[in-house]
Parts: structure tokens; sequence; C-alpha cells
């Protein structure tokens, strides 16, 4: 069987230039609603109960001193990641940025939300500058959890060096995303192809389905390691529906 061709590249190109509008409409429709909170971070990524840093090395006689942890949580949606976090994790200082003005607007609105501990802010890390935002090697946690399928490859590669520069040494980088044959991938029709790997949803929104040695090459190419990178899978069960799918997602930790 042939190979679906993609869409024409002015079409590509439009759709990429509309992403912050289709994720605002997102949540526009969707609010608070669609996403469920990640409860299962902990179990997956320990790193993330870091209670304290030490700060500059003590001169001889002083007593060494800690400050509490900051995490960076790229593309964090209305907030479930970080205050579900927050909650196991109190210690944490986060900022928080998505591409989605109206996101932002919703985790700033959130009850738990609290400048002291939280600093939301609308931010494009393929195009911006974080250093507006963040300071440089300031962070020893990162948080991306399926937002790199959202960007082409190029952009991928534009935002990993973004994360470097506000990378604290010997900082992690948390990551899951979607993988290549997630039953997600499969159901796509045609005339959604916008490359290999990398479709658009009936919203208008994008998902790209990563391979392993992608996401190593990638990383690893800016300066970080890989640690316990693999693929996840689970079966997701529809009862009402009587579909059992396979899902096939990509998990890491990168470390700078």
């Amino acid at each position: 069987m042939a190979q679906e061709a993609p869409l024409r590249e002015f079409l590509v190109q439009k759709c990429d230039r509309e992403q912050q509008r289709h994720w605002d409409l997102f949540y526009k429709r969707n609010t608070t609603n669609f996403f469920k909170d990640r409860n299962w971070l902990l179990r997956e990524f320990p790193e993330l109960m870091l209670q304290a840093v030490p700060e500059a090395k003590a001169e001889q006689g002083e007593k060494a001193t800690a400050s509490r942890p900051v995490l960076f949580e790229l593309g964090c949606g209305v907030g479930n990641t970080i205050f579900p976090l927050r909650r196991e994790n109190p210690n944490l200082f986060v900022h928080a940025c998505d591409l989605s003005p109206r996101a932002v607007e919703h985790v700033k609105q959130h009850e738990e939300y609290d400048p002291a501990n939280v600093h939301a802010f609308h931010c494009n890390l393929a195009t911006d500058n974080v250093l507006d935002h963040v300071p440089a090697g300031s962070c020893h946690l990162i948080t991306a959890f399926f937002v790199f399928s959202a960007l082409s490859l190029e952009q991928m590669g534009t935002v990993i060096d973004s994360l470097a520069k506000i990378m604290a040494p010997g900082g992690k980088v948390c990551f899951r995303d979607y993988a290549i044959f997630d039953h997600a991938m499969i159901r796509f029709k045609k005339g959604h192809k916008l490359g290999d790997r990398f479709y658009m949803r009936q919203d208008g929104t994008r998902t790209y389905f990563l391979r392993q040695d992608e996401a190593r090459q990638l990383f690893e190419s800016r300066g970080f390691k890989s640690d316990r990178v693999g693929y996840v899978r689970r079966d997701t069960v529809n009862v009402k529906e009587s579909i059992d799918v396979a899902r096939c997602f990509l998990q890491g930790v990168f470390v700078y």
C-alpha cells in the first residue's frame, strides 16, 4: 500500500502559525475538564521528591546551607502536574509556562496558586527567550509531559536549547510523550498527515510520535545524558464501546 503524502507545505506552515490559537480554543472549549491530574508522577519519577539543594560552597568554618529546589514545568496546561506535585512536595518552587495564555490564566485562578510558590507565564519556547522569565542555571528539575509531541523535530531541538540555558548542573528533565506505534498514531485518517509520524488533529492541534533513538539524539547532542529511557506500553479499555487499545509512550530522564 502506498504511503500517504503529507499535506501541502502551505497548509503545514499555516498549521504551525496557528498553534497558539488552536490551543487557546482547546482550553476555551474544555476549560479545566479535559486532562486528569497526574497522580502517577512520583511512581514514575521519584526524583521529583527532591527536598533541598546545596547553596554555594561554604567557606572554612561556615555552616553549609540548603535552599528549596526549583522546577520548570514545560507546557503546564491548567496545572495537572504542578498542583498534584506540590501537594506531595511542597518544598518545590515551580516556574510553569504554556503556549496558551488561556491555560496560564486557568493556572493562576486555581485555588492552590500562590505566587510565593508558583510563577506561571505565557511563553513559546520555540521562539521566545526563556531567560526573560527564568534565571539562567536556576532549575534543578524540568517536567515535559506530552509537550514535545506538539512540536516539529526542528522546534524540539530549539526548545531543548532553551531548557539547557535554565538548567543547573546535574539538573534532570523528566520526560514522557507519545511514541511510535501508539494507537492514536494508527487511527489517524487520510488528510491529517503533516510529515513523517507528525499529524494534525481535528481541532488543529498537532502530535508527533517519537522514537527512542530520536529522543536520545535530541538531548544528547545538546549536552544531556540519557537515563532510564524506554518505551512504556499500556492497554486502555473503553468498556462502553468494548474497545481495548494499545497505548505506547516514550519515557525517560535526561541529566544535564
